[in-house]
């Protein structure tokens, strides 16, 4: 089954409460890269998305984070062959009122993804931020608060000096 075809068994599963973040979700704002997961947001409670999740046959596990952790939880679970990730949108910047639908699937805003991915400053993380700031430079300010805030300024400045990413994406 492909990805997408995951997403929106998940996404479904989840609605009206769950939203498509992750790499999928950077490739509908235009980012081109490769995932192999899918991951999603909720404002539900971990029980309730385990619940939703069993009712249809999905097996997953719940991790929860503990007092150094900024997420409260973690769903992580195999469907259809396809690794995913469902995430307390809350934890990680998602407001799942501001999602935009496209291909049938509500996904996370620019500027939600931006936070998202702020907050978790990983390498890819911040390369996906730099991507768009190159291709959508009214984005500019607003990424450069977010990369602040979220203490990751210096990753991103790596990646927008970054020559391979310059000649794919600059001016």
């Amino acid at each position: 089954m492909s990805l997408v075809a995951v997403a929106r068994k998940l996404h479904g599963v989840l609605q009206p409460h769950g939203i498509l973040i992750g790499g999928i979700c950077g490739m509908m704002h235009g980012i081109e890269r490769f995932t192999r997961d899918v991951d999603l947001a909720t404002d539900l409670d971990a029980e309730k998305v385990m619940m939703l999740l069993k009712n249809e046959g999905i097996e997953a596990e719940t991790n929860v984070g503990d007092s150094f952790d900024r997420l409260s939880w973690v769903i992580k679970g195999v469907c259809d062959d396809v690794e995913f990730q469902i995430l307390f949108a809350k934890d990680i910047g998602i407001d799942l009122s501001h999602g935009e639908l496209k291909l049938e699937l509500l996904i996370a805003s620019e500027e939600d993804f931006i936070t998202s991915k702020c907050i978790a400053g990983g390498q890819q993380d911040l390369h996906d931020v730099a991507v768009l700031m190159l291709l959508k430079p009214a984005l500019k300010a607003f990424i450069e608060q977010q990369a602040e805030q979220y203490d990751c300024q210096e990753k991103l400045q790596a990646w927008l000096y970054d020559e391979r990413l310059l000649s794919r994406y600059g001016n």
